[in-house]
């Protein structure tokens, strides 16, 4: 799963190419919102498949293209790129560090570990994200 940070520059990124959702608050928050699931429901994380629009592990664009259909708003837009950042993350990440998966499975606490620090490091160098943050 990427962070808070991974999804606003990605979402970021891909509002370059529609440049209608730059300064849209709602699209950035929409961008980081399927990740309230780890802070509701006591934690509880059995319909995080169904939060990421069936793009958990397993990337189905055509999911996303379908919700998009039927849903149009800049928040939703952001948050169809977020599931589909996180369909795409956790595989390459095995893909390509395969050091930290001992016995197949994700090292969770060197991940996180990893992850955070990523997290922090872009924060701290990613001008925009003082700016998104500021729109959210």
């Amino acid at each position: 799963m990427a962070l808070t940070m991974v999804h606003l520059l990605v979402a970021d990124l891909w509002a370059q190419g529609h440049p209608q959702f730059l300064d849209s608050p709602g699209y950035y928050y929409g961008a980081i919102s399927p990740d309230a699931i780890h802070v509701r429901d006591g934690g509880d994380k059995s319909h995080k498949n169904e939060i990421h629009l069936n793009n958990w592990g397993v990337l189905h664009r055509q999911d996303v293209v379908d919700y998009w259909r039927a849903h149009r708003s800049p928040f939703d837009v952001g948050y169809g790129v977020h599931v589909l950042t996180d369909a795409q993350w956790v595989p390459r990440y095995k893909e390509r560090l395969p050091g930290l998966l001992p016995g197949g499975k994700l090292d969770i606490e060197r991940y996180y570990n990893d992850t955070f620090v990523t997290d922090f490091a872009l924060r701290d160098s990613s001008p925009r994200v003082a700016e998104m943050l500021e729109m959210i």
